[in-house]
């Protein structure tokens, strides 16, 4: 098997991870409370798509 010269060589890319703390994740809600048990389900749908969006940008959350 050759061996691969220095400009051939694929290098290791360097990623950075971004650390943020839940309270700076926007979570889309129209209500100021919640009210009852349909609220609730609601509310968190809105949080996990708000956290999964963060994650998806390659992002870390701190609980």
């Amino acid at each position: 098997m050759p061996k691969e010269n220095a400009e051939t060589e694929k290098k290791p890319t360097l990623h950075i991870v971004e650390y943020i703390p839940s309270r700076a994740v926007r979570v889309n809600f129209d209500k100021a409370w919640l009210a009852n048990e349909t609220d609730v389900d609601l509310y968190l749908e809105s949080m996990r798509q708000a956290l999964l969006a963060e994650i998806r940008q390659g992002k870390r959350i701190q609980i």
